[in-house]
Parts: structure tokens; C-alpha cells; sequence
């Protein structure tokens, strides 16, 4: 067996990507199932596996609507030629009140209404299902093709057996996880690469029950891959990984065994500074990431993000790292934060954090 990390996409041969063709993803929160989505879109066999059936389904079925928004984009018709501007513009243009037919035709559907929250959702779950009854086939083919290579169950022994990389993505628990990796070290082929979706713990303690020499960690966050390799990870291994990357479609960047890696490093700070500018009244939560969005070109403000990502996330890393670097004052306590979380308010999977989300 061997233990490894991946996190961006390079590039790689065929050979190298075609040894990874079976894939384990333990956990099936978010991040969890957008691994196993992506990987069975790259036409790899997946195994998705979580010790609660229902948030087994859950995750199939979010998988399900993921990937029907991406096939729209995917299969979308051809435009035609673009008329004259003068002479065919004003031809061009339909006004009604009938936004099913107009949206039935449409490559990208814009919204410029009232600015009630809980008035676009019902407009675009409204518009979404009309969509979806355009090319209907090249849709339903792109779906069933990626779930077929996608296996959902609650036995993590059964799917490691065959699996060429066993990627954890469970509650970031440095004990949990090492009694995870223990018991499946014991059920992989000898063959099986282990990867950690860690984003706040250190490589070497994850694998810290380990002996083999041949080890390094994965870290998933959006579209890039972070590798991060031990002087003992081997070549293989590594190059392994980083083809698996590349076969996913993912950019991938190495970093040392440092808390957070590159991203979570520098964005945990991020956050936590904007949250004590709050918690002092310096500016308010809509003006905080306004500034962010608009002054440095950031798609989410800091306390957007924050409420995206979960509060309670947030403060069990920011604790974690506490704990092992006293001195180090991004790290210190943030009373704001753990009022929030004491409270529950976790952000928008509670329903509030620093902004109200109706459910």
C-alpha cells in the first residue's frame, strides 16, 4: 500500500493515469461527493461511502442535479450565425410574458428582478426544469454514463478491495482518521494508494500509525490539486497522484506538510481579520465583503465565505491550530466566531451565521 496526496493537475502521460482506474471516496459531504463526481466524469469507477445511508442518497442525488447542470452547459445547441446589427437587431428581439418559451431556446438564462432572495430561487427552480426538457438525450446519456460508474454504499470494506485510491474526506478528526486508514491499511491491495482530504491537520500525524516509507497526503479544495509530499513519499506514488489529478481535469501545486497547506493558510487569516474588523465595528458584514469583492476582485467576501464554508469548520481548524502554535497570534481565539458557534449558528447550513439564509 501506499500513502499519498494530491492536488493539482500537470502534465502527465496516458500510460500514468490509466493506472488509476478505480476510486474510493470516503464521506460523502460536499467536498466528498465533488471528488467522486469528478473522478466518474473522467470515466473512472467510483465508490462513494459513508457510515449513513441517507446522507449516502443525499449525496447521490446531489451528484445527480450537479451533473445535469453541467451537461446543459456541455451540450448547449449551436447559436447560429449572428444577424447585421442594424438591419437584425430589433428581429432579434421577442418580448413576452412567457418566460418557459423564451428560456426553452436560451444558452444562458440572465436574471435582472426584484432584489428578494427567496423570489430568484423560485425564478431559477422555476426556469431550471424547463431547461431540461431540451436536449433531452445527449443529457440523459451524459447522466447515466457518469452514475453508472458510480457506486454508493455504506461498506467501506467492499469498496477499498478493488480500489486503486482511497481518498478520505470525513470529519477532520486527526483520531478518527488514523482509525479509519488503520482498519482499510488491512482490506486494500498492496497496491492501493491512501489520500487524506485533510485541510487543517499535518501530514505526518495523519499517517502517524503508519511505517511505510512511502507516504504524502491530499488535499481537494475546488479546481486545484495541493500534493504535498514527505521526503519519504516515493516517485512513483507521486507521480501517480499527480497524473490522477490531470486525469480529473485539476491543476496541481506541491507545498511542504505546513497546517492548512497554501490555501487554508493564507485563507483562515484572511477570514479570521475580517471577523475581528466585525466583532470591533470597524465596518459591517455587507461592507466588509463588499470592499473584498469589489477592491481586490474576490468572487466571495470574507464573511460570505466564512458562512459558505461553515462556521463550525471554521472555528475546529482555527482551534486545532491554536492548540499547536500558542504563540502564533492569527491563530488566537476570535470571540465572535466561537459565539456563533456556541450558539449553532453555523452559517448558511443553520440557516444563519454572520447573514440570515431562508431555507
Amino acid at each position: 500500500m501506499a500513502l499519498c496526496s494530491v492536488a493539482s493537475a500537470c502534465a502527465m502521460s496516458s500510460a500514468a493515469a490509466a493506472k488509476i482506474s478505480t476510486v474510493t471516496v470516503i464521506g460523502s459531504g460536499l467536498m466528498g461527493a465533488g471528488v467522486a463526481q469528478v473522478a466518474a466524469q473522467a470515466g473512472q469507477k467510483v465508490h462513494l461511502v459513508d457510515v449513513d445511508a441517507a446522507a449516502v442518497q443525499a449525496a447521490q442525488q446531489r451528484i445527480k442535479q450537479s451533473l445535469q447542470r453541467v451537461a446543459k452547459k456541455k451540450f448547449e445547441g449551436d447559436a447560429g450565425k449572428t444577424s447585421e446589427f442594424v438591419d437584425k437587431t430589433l428581429a432579434l428581439l421577442h418580448c413576452s410574458t412567457d418566460s418557459a418559451a423564451a428560456v426553452a431556446e436560451s444558452d444562458l438564462v440572465l436574471e435582472a428582478i426584484v432584489e428578494n432572495i427567496k423570489l430568484k430561487q423560485e425564478l431559477f427552480a422555476k426556469l431550471d426544469k424547463v431547461l431540461w426538457e431540451g436536449d433531452a438525450g445527449k443529457i440523459s446519456e451524459f447522466v447515466d454514463k457518469t452514475l453508472a460508474l458510480l457506486h454508493c454504499s455504506t461498506d467501506s470494506a467492499a469498496a477499498v478491495a478493488e480500489s486503486d485510491l482511497v481518498l478520505e474526506a470525513i470529519v477532520e478528526n486527526i483520531k478518527i482518521k488514523q482509525e479509519l486508514f488503520a482498519k482499510l491499511d488491512k482490506l486494500a491491495p498492496p497496491h492501493t494508494i491512501f489520500a487524506s482530504n485533510t485541510s487543517s491537520l499535518f501530514l505526518s500525524q495523519a499517517w502517524a500509525y503508519f511505517f511505510s516509507a512511502d507516504t504524502s497526503i491530499l488535499f481537494y479544495p475546488m479546481l486545484v490539486l495541493q500534493i504535498i509530499r514527505l521526503p519519504e513519499t516515493s516517485e512513483e506514488t507521486y507521480q501517480q497522484v499527480q497524473a490522477w489529478g490531470a486525469s480529473i481535469g485539476k491543476v496541481t501545486v506541491q507545498c511542504k506538510d505546513t497546517p492548512g497547506f497554501i490555501v487554508n493558510r493564507l485563507l483562515i487569516p484572511y477570514v479570521g481579520e475580517a471577523v475581528r474588523m466585525l466583532e470591533r465595528g470597524d465596518a459591517s458584514a455587507k461592507d466588509i465583503d463588499t470592499a473584498m469583492k469589489l477592491g481586490a476582485g474576490y468572487p466571495m467576501g470574507p464573511l460570505e465565505l466564512a458562512d459558505y464554508v461553515g462556521l463550525d469548520t471554521s472555528y475546529f481548524i482555527r482551534q486545532g491550530w491554536a492548540e499547536a502554535f500558542p504563540d502564533n497570534p492569527l491563530f488566537a481565539k476570535i470571540p465572535l466566531l466561537e459565539k456563533l458557534y456556541k450558539e449553532g449558528k453555523y452559517g448558511i447550513k443553520s440557516g444563519e451565521g454572520f447573514y440570515k439564509y431562508s431555507k
